[in-house]
């Protein structure tokens, strides 16, 4: 005689996707700031536009003030009357406060 067999329900469970575990990553190792300083960085020629990022480069963040290497001083005068103008471009292009203060070097 045959036993009869019980019919086992395996529940399917979602996998999630890998869009939702980075995410939880980086908030669970408070990564977000460090991403948005690289975010900056390497979006660096969008935000100030092609002649300006030809004579400069964002090299660091720190405490919310961006260092930027000039070429040279007369560009770094002019990057000077400019400063408030790319601090608002960047933050307005984070959409968020990002940047207090460029020093210029």
């Amino acid at each position: 005689m045959k036993k009869k067999r019980k019919k086992v329900h395996i529940r399917a469970r979602k996998i999630p996707d890998l869009k939702s575990i980075l995410s939880a990553y980086v908030r669970d190792n408070k990564l977000n700031k460090a991403l948005d300083n690289v975010k900056v960085l390497n979006s660096w020629p969008e935000i100030v536009g092609e002649r300006i990022s030809a004579v400069s480069e964002p090299v660091k963040f720190s405490n919310n003030i961006l260092y930027v290497k000039i070429k040279n001083s007369a560009w770094r005068n002019e990057m000077f009357m400019l400063e408030k103008d790319i601090i608002m471009r960047i933050n307005g292009y984070c959409g968020k406060f990002m940047v207090k203060k460029i020093l210029f070097i």
